[in-house]
């Protein structure tokens, strides 16, 4: 009877024991990096040509806009919105235009449109240049040309 519960004892000691299994479990590393942006403007000022035709940052007694960029986390993309005109005076007809240029390369001509722009590195500075055309001339009143810069990721 000892030899039988010995045997059996053997017997479920072997049946408890197991192959050594293989596990594998990922481990991951994940970061989220957002570019963020501080824009930095200082306002430009609109002259009439001589007919009074014309309004243009670019006439004498004109003076362009200025934007400096400076983006955290990687080379952001700068949208320009398309250009708008107020005034206290009739604009009717009137389609303003903006144009950019900056040391890193951007070039943009006149445009009535959005537009945008991949900037190349982490600091950026832009000319912007803004007119608007009226053939029978503008009247006498206050006209503001304006644009919305946006920094984005």
């Amino acid at each position: 009877m000892l030899k039988y519960l010995l045997a059996s004892a053997v017997s479920v000691a072997g049946a408890l024991t197991f192959p050594a299994s293989i596990q594998a479990e990922p481990i991951n590393f994940r970061a989220t990096l957002l570019v963020s942006c501080i824009i930095v403007v200082t306002d430009g000022a609109l002259a009439p040509n001589g007919d009074y035709t014309l309004l243009s940052s670019e006439n004498t007694g004109g003076l362009p806009a200025t934007a400096t960029v400076t983006a955290l986390g990687g080379a952001p993309r700068l949208t320009f919105t398309a250009p708008t005109i107020t005034s206290s005076a009739d604009v009717t007809g009137v389609t303003p235009q903006i144009r950019y240029v900056s040391p890193g390369g951007a070039n943009q001509p006149y445009t009535s449109s959005q537009t945008t722009y991949n900037q190349s590195g982490l600091l950026g500075t832009y000319t912007v240049n803004a007119q608007a055309s009226k053939p029978t001339g503008f009247n006498v009143g206050t006209y503001t040309i304006g644009t919305v810069l946006t920094c984005s990721g």
